[in-house]
């Protein structure tokens, strides 16, 4: 039985022993296997991350690196816009100035030729009216002959109504006549109709003034003016020359204290 016994032992730890390094060798196999896969997978894993980083960073070194590059571009032009502002600027206030400069000696030089037009006429006698008397206007009646020293009053016709005085003021038709030339210079008879000159009598020159005073509403007087009682040695304009004479025919049409 003894025997028996550790045969059947023996059999039993012979037959035991393969079965469990049978079943350890395996799973220590798969084990060893499934660590090195393991490894695997994490070396795996570990290189792909390293390359996705460095494939980041690239990426963002060039987006930097345009984003810089896009800045000086935009600066570069903005700099560009400014000086050519500034430069328009000087350009447009330098026209300016040249064209105020031109217009200044051009209104400074007109005059300068306007006033030399006439010469002195001192001296010269006065004759007829040559030019036609405008449509309703009365012909003016020249005394021809040596130009007038003193105020000449001619009355053509009686007025009856407000008598004119030097503080009044009036409303007259008139026509006026150059003594030298026998032109008209003025007339308040324009295309047929009348427009009447009302002023206080002491605000025009001094032989008109005087030579409406007295005068009453719808009269009608002839006035001859010396030159000195006129407008003088500066004379006016192109239309009457320095010392000249002047002839009216003067109608009173209004008079207001």
């Amino acid at each position: 039985m003894d025997s028996d016994t550790e045969d059947t032992s023996g059999g039993d730890q012979s037959d035991d022993q393969p079965l469990v390094v049978a079943e350890t060798a395996p799973a220590s196999t798969a084990s060893s296997g499934g660590g090195n896969g393991g490894d695997a997978d994490d070396d795996g894993r570990g290189d792909g991350d390293g390359d996705g980083d460095e494939d980041w960073e690239r990426v963002l070194a060039q987006v930097s690196r345009d984003t810089a590059m896009t800045k000086m571009l935009v600066a570069i032009l903005l700099a560009v816009v400014v000086v050519a502002s500034v430069v328009l600027g000087v350009l447009i206030r330098t026209g300016d100035k040249t064209t105020g400069t031109a217009t200044v000696t051009t209104s400074t030089a007109a005059p300068t030729s306007t006033v030399a037009a006439l010469a002195s006429v001192a001296g010269q006698p006065c004759v007829a009216m040559v030019d036609p008397a405008p449509a309703g206007a009365p012909s003016v009646d020249v005394v021809v002959g040596p130009a007038p020293t003193s105020l000449v009053v001619k009355d053509i016709k009686q007025g009856t109504g407000a008598e004119a005085t030097a503080t009044s003021t009036v409303s007259v038709n008139y026509v006026g006549v150059a003594c030298s030339t026998g032109k008209i210079f003025d007339a308040s008879y324009k295309g047929g109709t009348t427009t009447p000159a009302s002023f206080p009598v002491a605000q025009v020159i001094p032989g008109f003034g005087k030579g409406v005073t007295g005068m009453k509403v719808g009269g009608q007087r002839l006035i001859g003016i010396p030159s000195d009682q006129a407008y003088g040695a500066t004379g006016r304009g192109a239309t009457i020359a320095p010392d000249e004479a002047l002839w009216f025919v003067v109608e009173l049409t209004a008079v207001t204290p």
